[in-house]
């Protein structure tokens, strides 16, 4: 699961304190929000970041001049904001970095539902976990045209085989996930019943209007360990192959027959 940053608001236990607790996760920081005043806050060890809320939204500014926004995911289809939260358990996630010269990154999620049970007996509905499908780079603020590069990420089920749907049912069919927090339970888990499969660069063709995929990345995994007792999910392999206009100078002799070959089946998209 890739994560390029993120803020959780949770329950603080802390008698006398503030009721709930917010956290900054970012290029390897983390670390509690300490409240100033209005809708200013601080990082406990300050680095000098400017950080306010905004409604829903966190604004993070560093001292470099780049702005961060961070809120409820963007769908990669409508780039409406999703997600289930509560009043009690939040998080905000990375949607935009502007860097001083005014070039913008975004980011786009998905999510898994989840759904715990509170101390009223309500069921109350959550993203338990959430997926980064879609990068957008070098996209100036400010412009309407279409971003000119993004990465893609796609993700498939965690099961035993994710080509059969008898074999992504129950929880046996997740050696790795603990499917079985599904149900039960008085208060959120944060898990995910999916993988990394594959990731596509792309650049946009503005004379015919389309995205033009450059490379594509094959993530293959298999189950490592004992099923009586416990397996785990590894990566074995990653492989390159070629997208939209291929140049065979960037790859070797063996991976561009292997590439055309996969073509001339049917198994490229």
């Amino acid at each position: 699961q890739l994560n390029y940053g993120y803020i959780t608001k949770s329950p603080n236990r802390c008698t006398g304190c503030p009721s709930v607790v917010y956290t900054l996760n970012l290029n390897g920081v983390n670390a509690r929000l300490v409240y100033k005043s209005g809708s200013s806050y601080r990082l406990e060890n300050d680095p000098y970041w400017q950080i306010t809320q905004d409604g829903a939204n966190w604004w993070v500014v560093q001292p470099d001049g780049a702005r961060l926004r961070f809120g409820r995911y963007l769908a990669p289809e409508t780039g409406a904001y999703e997600g289930f939260t509560d009043s009690k358990y939040t998080t905000y996630w990375l949607a935009r970095h502007e860097d001083a010269n005014g070039n913008l990154t975004s980011y786009f999620y998905d999510g898994e539902l989840g759904r715990y049970t509170n101390t009223s007996g309500s069921q109350i509905s959550y993203t338990r976990a959430t997926h980064l499908v879609r990068i957008e780079y070098t996209k100036r603020v400010g412009q309407a045209a279409a971003p000119p590069a993004r990465v893609l990420f796609n993700s498939e089920l965690r099961c035993n085989n994710n080509l059969v749907a008898t074999e992504c049912n129950g929880t046996e069919d997740f050696p790795d996930a603990p499917t079985d927090l599904n149900y039960g339970q008085t208060t959120p888990t944060y898990w995910s019943e999916r993988r990394l499969d594959n990731i596509q660069t792309q650049v946009f063709d503005p004379n015919t209007t389309q995205w033009r995929t450059v490379a594509i990345y094959d993530l293959a995994h298999a189950f490592q360990g004992q099923p009586s007792t416990s397996q785990k999910l590894v990566l074995t392999e990653i492989v390159q192959r070629p997208g939209g206009a291929f140049q065979r100078s960037a790859y070797s002799q063996i991976e561009a027959d292997t590439a055309e070959l996969r073509d001339e089946r049917g198994t490229v998209p």
